[in-house]
């Protein structure tokens, strides 16, 4: 069986320290080489998951593990050479070119006042023709629509060149064509060896997509393996709640809700 890459095991997490608790004995584990899709409802617990697996929120008890060391054995810089994060969306208070935002994903390889190399510059254009949105480089982030500023944050972790990569809910702002874009970026990616996370409340991203699938609720792991284990019309109504129908169509699995 192919290892852990990232984990989660026995971790228990609260906001404060009188808080609900949002994660009581919660484990879960990302195969290397991986799409690992984690499916639930708004409020299962997905963002703040990808928070722990980051290191921007620490549990109280438990723990986290990248490449079977604790998350903290590692300092900011390694971790962001590790791990690059696309957010469901992200405040831009500055009139910042997509080339210049793009940039900010070579942080981790520049020293502390360093200026970005040409071949930093080289690395975030790159990202952006991946996404789609290259003839876009002078144009201001804070222009654009929800859907291209959610291309731009994709450009700035694809710059970043990390080995996992880590998405919230990335095709929530996406028309359908960037949506399909996006999709087959991802199978690019992982066939170049990047392992992949993605939180999404989404069934069809799941299914398109992923080689494995965590079913989340409320802060549990409901079921966890690999797609065509999880991804059964019993998994995902006890998942949402409702009554879900997987069909085969044309190759593809299609999911109706009832």
């Amino acid at each position: 069986m192919t290892p852990a890459l990232l984990a989660l095991q026995e971790v228990t997490f609260r906001y404060n320290s009188h808080g609900q608790v949002v994660f009581e004995r919660f484990s879960i584990q990302v195969r290397s080489g991986s799409i690992t899709a984690i499916l639930g409802p708004n409020g299962a617990g997905k963002t703040t998951m990808l928070h722990l697996l980051l290191g921007w929120l620490h549990p109280q008890d438990g723990r986290v593990l990248l490449n079977d060391q604790p998350l903290r054995a590692y300092s900011r810089r390694e971790l962001g050479q590790w791990i690059a994060l696309v957010p469901q969306g992200e405040h831009i208070p500055y009139d910042y070119t997509v080339l210049e935002y793009a940039l900010f994903g070579r942080t981790p390889y520049l020293r502390p006042l360093d200026m970005p190399t040409e071949e930093d510059r080289q690395a975030a254009r790159q990202a952006l023709e991946q996404v789609g949105i290259s003839e876009k480089e002078h144009q201001f982030v804070t222009r654009m629509s929800g859907g291209e500023r959610q291309l731009v944050l994709i450009a700035r972790a694809l710059a970043q060149q990390p080995r996992i990569l880590l998405l919230d809910e990335p095709t929530s702002h996406l028309d359908l064509g960037n949506k399909n874009r996006l999709l087959h970026l991802l199978h690019e990616l992982n066939c170049q060896g990047v392992t992949i996370l993605l939180t999404t409340h989404e069934p069809e991203v799941a299914a398109g997509v992923a080689s494995d699938v965590i079913l989340m609720n409320r802060g549990r792991v409901l079921r966890s393996g690999p797609l065509e284990q999880v991804f059964t019309s019993q998994a995902l109504s006890e998942a949402y709640g409702v009554n879900v129908r997987v069909h085969q169509l044309e190759g593809r699995r299609v999911v109706l809700w009832m």
